[in-house]
């Protein structure tokens, strides 16, 4: 079963290339952000375009280039280079909240929704020993990566409040 918590309405992004800190604790958060290092910013705005989702960018230069090129997109140019206060400032705009039912459920790598899956799906893809002493598996839809729960999820819970409270801002 699926565990990701899409919320009906909400921003869906496309980060650029330079936004991959971002990106990265975006989808940790559960947030649909798409991000490909490999592609040109030109082609990050496009598949913005194509899916209807926002554009996050640290390029000065990008708003200058969107009236040139005529680009039709909802963007942010993002005022930090720092992924938290950037991570807080996204979520601030969209009014985004924290949820803790929706931390892991994306995946990092590629941000596809993760499904849990039992044990004995994934004993031919996890070490042997971390086999045996977990029992919750975790698969993502799209890329087939395995996650299993750890010590991960309760340091980027401490990390995302302690930073938060740093910069004021509010995490419930």
């Amino acid at each position: 079963s699926s565990v990701a918590v899409d919320v009906p309405g909400e921003a869906r992004f496309v980060a650029d290339a330079c936004c991959g800190g971002l990106a990265n604790k975006m989808r940790v958060m559960g947030f649909d952000v798409e991000w490909n290092p490999n592609l040109s910013q030109g082609e990050a705005v496009r598949q913005a375009q194509h899916d209807e989702r926002v554009f996050l960018t640290t390029d000065t230069k990008f708003p200058a280039a969107s009236k040139k090129f005529f680009f039709d997109i909802d963007y942010v140019l993002l005022g930090s280079n720092n992924p938290f206060e950037q991570l807080f400032e996204v979520m601030e705009l969209f009014h985004l909240q924290y949820e803790e039912r929706r931390v892991f459920t994306r995946c990092t790598k590629c941000n596809g929704v993760i499904h849990t899956v039992t044990k004995e799906e994934v004993v031919d893809q996890v070490h042997p020993e971390l086999f045996k002493v977990k029992d919750h598996f975790f698969r993502c839809d799209r890329c087939s990566k395995v996650y299993w729960e750890g010590r991960v999820h309760g340091l980027f819970i401490g990390q995302l409040k302690a930073k938060a409270a740093e910069s004021e801002f509010a995490i419930q």
